[in-house]
């Protein structure tokens, strides 16, 4: 698994501080979640360790996300994705 897209509607509360830090432990690079009582931005977490992300930032309806590539693949480059393209 190399990337997680939660899209919360009630459970965001759960998925934050219960379901994140299953995500890091597992060692999953990189989360972001969505709350559809805030559909403005997504909150974008990278770098597991332990039961927590090193990297936590917010993206807006006008961002881009760069997704990089798998180490070790050359062949397998990064992706970017519109932040307005997965809000709407």
């Amino acid at each position: 698994m190399l990337l997680i897209v939660e899209v919360s509607d009630t459970s965001i509360r759960y998925d934050r501080e219960v379901k994140l830090s299953l995500y890091a432990r597992a060692g999953i690079p990189e989360v972001w979640i969505i709350d559809l009582a805030a559909p403005e931005h997504i909150d974008l977490h990278r770098t597991p360790a332990d039961w927590t992300y090193q990297e936590t930032w917010r993206v807006a309806f006008g961002d881009i996300i760069e997704v990089p590539g798998l180490p070790g693949l050359p062949g397998l480059p990064g992706v970017t994705v519109e932040v307005a393209a997965l809000l709407g």
